[in-house]
């Protein structure tokens, strides 16, 4: 504190009291600081009329007129309870958000508790039985492909020809090729070259239908010898 005498005279400092927690004794305790008189001399003298130093100023907001509350203090009151509204709201809507949550982990809850048995059990997707290829339309599709010289077709249907009207095992170009006679073979050679060569626009189907339809499968038996298991056994 800083204390500025205007004029000379006695000035009198009010005693001062303090609460405070001894933190050795572990009590409350109360210092007090005596009241004090100064004495200032070599300033200037009060001047005539004026409130001699000795005599406590009344305060400011005593001696000062009450002034009319205006439109701001007015509206003072009205934005606290505004805001005491809006509070009030805002509790109301988090603890319904938190009712709903404990509704909703219960169920969760309540769900995993359920016995196996009890709970619906899902349908199981039902896969479509695929039924054997016809070999008459197999062979319809063949000739169609050699007729209209179209290379790849001819490829696909002799695999489904091997598989479904041979039932050659394993169903590959390999193992008809194995069975085949010198014709067939021929052909079953101009096929593979319009294929993976470069004469697929100048491949004609026809021959290759003819010596397919002279095919006669011969039925080759293997001995089993002692060791290892065949890689395609007999069905």
């Amino acid at each position: 504190w800083v204390i500025v005498a205007p004029y000379n005279g006695e000035y009198e400092l009010p005693a001062i009291s303090l609460d405070w927690w001894n933190t050795a004794t572990g009590k409350q305790e109360t210092t007090q600081v005596a009241a004090t008189k100064l004495v200032v001399t070599g300033g200037q003298a009060a001047p005539a009329g004026s409130v001699t130093p000795a005599e406590p100023a009344k305060p400011e907001a005593e001696s000062a007129p009450q002034q009319q509350p205006d439109a701001t203090d007015k509206a003072a009151p009205a934005s606290k309870a505004g805001l005491t509204i809006w509070e009030w709201l805002a509790g109301i809507l988090l603890g319904f958000w938190l009712v709903l949550t404990c509704i909703w982990m219960a169920i969760r809850w309540w769900g995993k508790r359920k016995p196996a048995a009890a709970r619906p059990a899902k349908a199981s997707p039902v896969k479509p039985v695929a039924k054997p290829a016809n070999t008459q339309l197999v062979l319809k599709k063949l000739e169609q492909a050699c007729k209209q010289n179209q290379p790849q077709a001819a490829h696909d249907a002799l695999l489904e020809w091997i598989d479904a009207g041979l039932k050659l095992r394993p169903a590959l170009f390999s193992t008809l090729y194995a069975q085949a006679d010198e014709n067939l073979r021929e052909k079953l050679d101009g096929l593979n070259s319009a294929l993976y060569g470069r004469g697929s626009d100048e491949w004609r189907g026809d021959a290759l239908w003819q010596a397919v339809h002279a095919f006669k499968p011969i039925s080759i038996k293997t001995e089993k010898t002692e060791g290892l298991e065949t890689l395609y056994p007999d069905e």
